[in-house]
């Protein structure tokens, strides 16, 4: 989905983009063209574009941006190390607890970076929408402010999408799941309705007071990958603003794009994400006792 998104938002200011899928999808993108909805701005699309399952050997790329599962990352790192063109490679997605090994197999040609869009994907309509107050995340390896990084901050803005450049990957990561751990295990305590979340206000408070140590705590430790908005909003703002706040999001079609489907789709993995962030988090006795319970069993 992550793909498809910032694929058509890039075909929609001229880019050149070319897909690689199979099986299913590939038949659909090659009969129906990439079809996207995003719903929030009443925006709907079809763009015609080469979908292919295997990439030539005399194919030359700039960028080859990668949005895939950690589980298929055997199968994505041989095709790119059969790639010969030299073209720098962007990892987009929750792939930091990887990087030392992806780093090692493609050398200066990788690149790491978060998505700030989410959706889903309903027969061969990819529904997804701009995440508020997230923006999409570059950083070289070693957190360089180098040139092809923001080259890229420019081309990913103006297609349409907020980017930012970190200078500490592994800072962004902790920032980014301090916000999205607690969201996704609210939701898995509700079986991933946001709706239903929406009207569990004992469930709502402990996800915002959660956010808010684990924010605390980061900042603390002297992350400064904290988005300026978000802090203003978990570390200074009455519980009862967030509270309504999150109301209104989750009841509308916000919660399911957002989050509602991001939950259900990662539920594999989330006990891996609470583990990394309690490990970052560190051994800190009462400071954070509503993370704890939120994340407890997972």
């Amino acid at each position: 989905m992550i793909g498809s998104a910032y694929a058509a938002r890039l075909l929609g200011v001229g880019g050149d983009v070319t897909l690689l899928d199979r099986g299913a999808r590939l038949s659909e993108l090659r009969a129906d063209g990439l079809v996207v909805d995003e719903p929030l701005v009443e925006t709907s699309s079809v763009f015609a574009i080469r979908a292919i399952d295997e990439i030539p050997v005399t194919e030359t790329f700039d960028l080859v941006v990668v949005a895939v599962r950690p589980a298929q990352l055997v199968g994505t790192l041989s095709l790119l190390r059969s790639m010969t063109d030299g073209s720098d490679v962007l990892f987009l997605g929750d792939l930091a607890p990887h990087q030392t090994r992806l780093v090692e197999a493609l050398g200066p040609r990788a690149l790491f970076g978060f998505p700030s869009v989410s959706g889903v994907r309903e027969g061969s309509v990819t529904r997804f929408a701009q995440i508020d107050r997230q923006k999409t995340v570059l950083s070289e390896p070693d957190g360089a402010m180098t040139r092809r990084v923001r080259n890229l901050q420019t081309e990913f803005s103006i297609a349409g999408f907020p980017t930012v450049i970190s200078t500490n990957f592994a800072h962004g990561k902790r920032a980014r799941d301090a916000f999205m751990v607690p969201i996704d295990c609210a939701l898995h305590r509700v079986g991933g309705d946001p709706v239903r979340l929406s009207h569990d206000d004992d469930t709502l408070r402990l996800m915002v007071a959660a956010t808010r140590e684990a924010f605390t705590v980061l900042h603390d430790h002297g992350n400064s990958d904290i988005a300026a908005d978000l802090r203003l909003i978990y570390q200074h703002l009455p519980t009862q603003v967030d509270l309504a706040h999150w109301h209104r999001v989750l009841r509308d079609q916000r919660g399911e794009l957002w989050f509602g489907a991001h939950a259900r789709d990662t539920t594999g993995v989330l006990s891996s994400r609470v583990s990394e962030l309690k490990a970052a988090l560190g051994d800190h006795p009462g400071a954070t006792p509503s993370f704890d319970q939120l994340v407890s069993g997972f």
